[in-house]
């Protein structure tokens, strides 16, 4: 019997439950610990 659970699972939903309630403000997960980068990346060249 596993007591913790898929913890990875659990932190991953939670992200995922975060992103959606701040989808207007995502700089907000940082204060719940996750690193945001909020800099737009560069577009890719195409060859």
């Amino acid at each position: 019997m596993k007591l913790m659970g898929d913890v990875g699972g659990i932190i991953k939903a939670s992200r995922d439950l975060l992103k959606g309630v701040n989808s207007k403000s995502p700089q907000k997960l940082g204060k719940w610990g996750y690193d945001v980068f909020d800099t737009p990346l560069p577009k890719k060249k195409s060859a």
